[in-house]
């Protein structure tokens, strides 16, 4: 009431002085653009993905002026308007930390540094250029592998041998082991895709194999092992079996037929001969 009272003896010009003052101050304001970091305590960064549930963001204000604070929010829009009931900063805090446990999806860090002019009467509050940064992907699913195609019919006459993997998204890496899955060394393909071709060099000579295979997603999450059964042998070996492998049940009667035939004939030419001996 005093103020007021004291605004009212002031006289008429000097009060449109002092309004005009608050004016000018207010509309000469011109804030710059927020930088955000892309190092920590930032965890996420644009256009890449993260299996981290907690996005922690960092900025910086880029220009002279003297800022009281900053207006943020996270959210998965991509364009925003940055509004003064969103969360404020003083301007000696440029970090923020969204809650744990945010659902996969994309999502964005919207900016904007402000000032609270002084005047009376006070000014509105100047919001500066909104700075809108991402996406900021998250991805917690583990891959899934679809497909392995490898040497026909599972055997391979060398050691050396090719895998065509297929999966659900993009992998950057794959891990293929003979035994414990995830035992062999992760490999990276570059660029990502969700179709590779991987050459792997058995170590266990002529065997029957059971590989082990895994792939790594652009987030870093690794799918469940996948059983490749495969047959290493020579083609010496493979010829050998043909010869002395058991007859199938189809083979066995061709065998019994022919014999038959070879007993028959025996016989006719035993009779035969028994025949002329008699004459």
């Amino acid at each position: 009431m005093k103020q007021l009272k004291s605004m009212k003896m002031l006289p008429l010009t000097v009060l449109t002085i002092l309004l005009t003052m608050a004016t000018v101050s207010n509309a000469a304001i011109q804030l710059q653009p927020v930088h955000v970091f892309e190092t920590q305590p930032t965890t996420h960064i644009a256009n890449q993905y993260s299996s981290l549930t907690t996005i922690t963001m960092s900025w910086e204000y880029t220009g002279t002026e003297d800022v009281d604070g900053y207006y943020y929010k996270i959210n998965s829009a991509s364009s925003y308007t940055a509004a003064i009931n969103d969360t404020n900063y003083n301007k000696t805090t440029n970090t923020t930390s969204n809650p744990a446990n945010m659902a996969d999806g994309s999502y964005y860090l919207h900016v904007a540094a402000y000032q609270e002019p002084t005047g009376v009467p006070p000014p509105p509050i100047v919001i500066g250029p909104l700075t809108t940064y991402g996406p900021l992907i998250i991805d917690t699913t583990k891959p899934e592998i679809l497909d392995i195609v490898g040497p026909d019919n599972n055997t391979t006459f060398t050691s050396s041998i090719a895998l065509d993997i297929g999966a659900n998204e993009k992998i950057s890496y794959v891990n293929i082991s003979e035994g414990v899955p995830g035992d062999g060394p992760w490999k990276e393909f570059t660029p990502p895709a969700d179709n590779i071709s991987c050459a792997y060099e058995l170590k266990q000579g002529e065997n029957l194999y059971t590989l082990q295979i895994q792939v790594k997603d652009l987030a870093g999450n690794i799918s469940d092992g996948n059983p490749y059964p495969l047959t290493f042998t020579s083609a010496d070996n493979i010829t050998m079996a043909q010869y002395t492998s058991v007859p199938t049940l189809s083979q066995w009667g061709i065998i019994f037929f022919i014999t038959i035939l070879i007993s028959i004939g025996i016989l006719f030419m035993r009779r035969d001969v028994f025949g002329r001996e008699f004459m």
